[in-house]
């Protein structure tokens, strides 16, 4: 199970921090969350994950993984609309959410239309829709771990290296190649979950002593700037 490898390399560096904000905790304690959550959504075939905090996120996707359910990252940075076309397209059994008090809850959804294929996907990532209605793509456990070994190739990240995920996990590169990969090599993580704005991510680099920050050119350029 993908779940076993995770928790594994989680256990190997159970000290290691991920925050966001305030909220620091250990590797450790990520696997007595997403453990405890993971019953919660026993039973479930897919569920949705609509956090306003990405480690919440990160927690809800460690459930799905650990629990064998499929996991729908999506994000309310692009908007209520967009979010709606991928709970339409895919149609989960559940979505998990964040409350006030930044709990994680789990909303039953009616008339799922979902259909589980015969080999469980452990992810449905779906493309931002900009020529029309979203393309969810299914990724299996084999998927997923062969992508985390060929970037184990290149990244060359460990556990000194502190990295700043400033982007949704519901993209791809983001869930596996930023936030998976970290936890497989033991990385500091810390993730910045409010809505882009180029000096307050230069100044959380900059105070927190980020050694890996992965973006887009366009943002890159703009803290280039902001740097020099």
């Amino acid at each position: 199970m993908l779940w076993t490898k995770l928790k594994s390399r989680m256990i190997k560096y159970q000290n290691q921090i991920i925050s966001e904000g305030d909220i620091n905790i250990t590797y450790k304690k990520m696997i007595v969350l997403a453990e405890y959550f993971a019953k919660k959504i026993s039973g479930k075939k897919c569920c949705g994950i609509l956090c306003r905090s990405e480690l919440n996120a990160a927690i809800a996707v460690m459930a799905c993984i650990a629990a064998g359910v499929t996991a729908v990252p999506l994000s309310y940075r692009y908007g209520e609309n967009h979010c709606k076309k991928i709970l339409e397209a895919v149609s989960p059994d559940a979505l998990i959410l964040d409350d006030k008090n930044d709990d994680l809850t789990v909303q039953n959804i009616e008339n799922s239309r979902y259909k589980a294929p015969a080999h469980l996907p452990v992810l449905i990532m779906c493309t931002s829709g900009t020529t029309g209605n979203p393309k969810c793509i299914m990724l299996s456990k084999e998927n997923i771990i062969s992508n985390l070994e060929d970037v184990a190739r290149y990244f060359k990240i460990n556990k000194r290296d502190k990295i700043l995920i400033s982007r949704p996990l519901y993209h791809c590169a983001v869930l596996t190649d930023e936030f998976l990969i970290s936890i497989i090599k033991g990385v500091q993580i810390r993730f910045f979950s409010k809505n882009f704005n180029p000096m307050e991510i230069f100044n959380t680099i900059r105070e927190n002593r980020i050694t890996t920050f992965c973006s887009t050119p366009t943002i890159m350029n703009l803290i280039a700037l902001l740097a020099n």
